[in-house]
């Protein structure tokens, strides 16, 4: 499979979950009407309460169509990047200023 790959999505459907939903659930939005949302969904990460979950989250009724995981997974990765925003930075500095130690660790 080609690493380029991936369910075409346009920013307006893309807008319809957050970027948490979508890797949350392994989810993908295809279609968004007035009553139904129509979601690709991995396979194999399936369950039967998804849909009641989903429609429960978005008051639509919901249809899932199973695609394959790593088809999720690569348009994930295109449409839904993920960020690491509580991860602690670590920065390494030299501290000319400290005899004993060349390096200085310390954690922001």
């Amino acid at each position: 499979m080609s690493n380029s790959r991936h369910i075409p999505l346009s920013a307006e459907m893309q807008q319809t979950i957050s970027t948490e939903q979508a890797w949350h659930y392994h989810i993908v939005p295809k279609s968004v009407d007035n009553d139904l949302m129509v979601f690709y969904a991995d396979e194999d990460k399936m369950n039967s309460a998804l849909s009641d979950e989903l429609e429960m989250i978005f008051g639509k009724t919901i249809k899932i169509i199973p695609t394959s995981p790593e088809l999720i997974n690569q348009t994930l990765g295109k449409y839904y990047r993920l960020t690491y925003k509580n991860k602690r930075a670590e920065t390494i500095s030299f501290d000319t200023n400290n005899s004993d130690d060349f390096v200085s660790y310390r954690k922001i």
